[in-house]
Order: C-alpha cells, then sequence, then structure tokens
C-alpha cells in the first residue's frame, strides 16, 4: 500500500472502525478480541451466473462453512464469494478486515470485484496476485458467517489452479472490531479455490493454533 493510500485506510479506520490516531502511537498491549479464531474462505454459489454489472453480495446461500464449494471445473468466469467464519460459540464484531490474494496469472484472471461493506480500500493493483484490501462497515457484523466481498475469476488455459486468498501484503491479515480502541485480531486462516483441481476451506471450528499479537508486531504492520 502506498503511503498516501495508507494514511488514508488510517483515517478509513478512525472513523469507520473507531481507532483513534493516538493508538497508533500510545497503545502498548493487543489483547485477543471478539473476531480472535475467525478465518476468511473462498466459496463458489454453482447457481449464480456471472453478468457484468451486477452486484453479487447476498447471493452466496452459504449457511456452513463446511458446504463451501471451493472447486469448479469449467473455462467460464464464476463468482467466488469471499466470507468471514468464526467460531460458533462466540459474539464476533467485525468491523473491518484486511487480506489479499496470490494466484498464478497466467493460469487463472480476475474480471471483475464487489465489496459488500460500506467502504473499502485497495491497492492500486488490485486484484492482480500479491494485492490487497481492506473493507469496514459502519456497524460491527456479529453473524457466524458474513460475505466480505466477491470476485469473478476464471481459468486462463483449462490447467489446474488455485485462487488463495492470503495475507495483506502490507498490514497483514486483520480483522478489526468497533471498540475504542480497536482490538485487532489476525486472520487464523486462508481458504482458497481451485479450477480443474481442488481447493480448501479452514473453518472456523477446526483446531487452530492460539495466535498471541503484540502491539509492537500490530504497529510493524502499518508503518
Amino acid at each position: 500500500m502506498e503511503r498516501s493510500q495508507l494514511f488514508m485506510f488510517k483515517s478509513a479506520l478512525t472513523s469507520t472502525i473507531a481507532i483513534p490516531a493516538l493508538m497508533l502511537s500510545f497503545a502498548s498491549v493487543v489483547e485477543a478480541g471478539p473476531n480472535e479464531g475467525g478465518v476468511i474462505l473462498l466459496h463458489r454459489n454453482p447457481d449464480v451466473v456471472y453478468t457484468s454489472g451486477v452486484d453479487y453480495c447476498g447471493q452466496s446461500d452459504l449457511l456452513s462453512c463446511s458446504d463451501a464449494v471451493t472447486r469448479a471445473d469449467v473455462d467460464d468466469t464464476v463468482v467466488l464469494h469471499v466470507l468471514a467464519s468464526f467460531l460458533s460459540g462466540t459474539e464476533p464484531r467485525m468491523a473491518g478486515v484486511c487480506f489479499g490474494v496470490e494466484y498464478d496469472e497466467s493460469s487463472v484472471a480476475i474480471d471483475d470485484w464487489g465489496y459488500c461493506g460500506d467502504f473499502e480500500l485497495h491497492q492500486t493493483a488490485w486484484p492482480s496476485s500479491g494485492s490487497g484490501i481492506c473493507v469496514t462497515w459502519f456497524e460491527a457484523q456479529t453473524a457466524f458467517l458474513t460475505e466480505i466481498g466477491w470476485l469473478a475469476a476464471h481459468s486462463v488455459d483449462g490447467s489446474p489452479a488455485q485462487l488463495s486468498l492470503v495475507n495483506h501484503p502490507v498490514g497483514g491479515g486483520v480483522f478489526g472490531d468497533d471498540e475504542v480502541p480497536a482490538n485487532i485480531d489476525d486472520i487464523a486462516g486462508y481458504g482458497n479455490f481451485g479450477f480443474y483441481m481442488d481447493g480448501s476451506v479452514p473453518c472456523a471450528d477446526d483446531p487452530v493454533p492460539a495466535l498471541d499479537a503484540s502491539w509492537g508486531d500490530v504497529k510493524r504492520r502499518f508503518h
């Protein structure tokens, strides 16, 4: 993320996730927040047919992380929803999320994309491989499964390939809640989608390692 974009992102967080600027300078400890253990995944609803100019938010029809469809054996452009999944028995409060994408651009092409929050800030190269985006909401999202956005992608040559969700290249992969100052939690797992091969989904209720993040770790990501 370029320096000017990073400043805009911090400003956006201040207004939408309520992270005051002083937090970036003076906070010393970050404790686990309500989004700890959450993951993000890719899912295809086979009933959705891609058409240019359509907003696909609200069309994933996914009720359970374990039911995610993570493979397509077609050359046509397919709509892939990006969703956050949180641990059952918790009380998630997702007001913002940052992540990236990674794929072989000679094998997979992303034709279109959209976001399902109230605000987004993406790198200039988004959604090229290795680039990142941050999405925020004015009100915290409390569902165990929440649509973050969507990508319309296709296989370039019909050979097996994957499109993966990964860390944001600058800010890392993080969730933020709506507290003041906000609690920042690392994304605990990332899904991928396969063209002519299986993808994978790291459902939040699968065992995941504990992620301890000091404020120094978080501060370094945004400087």
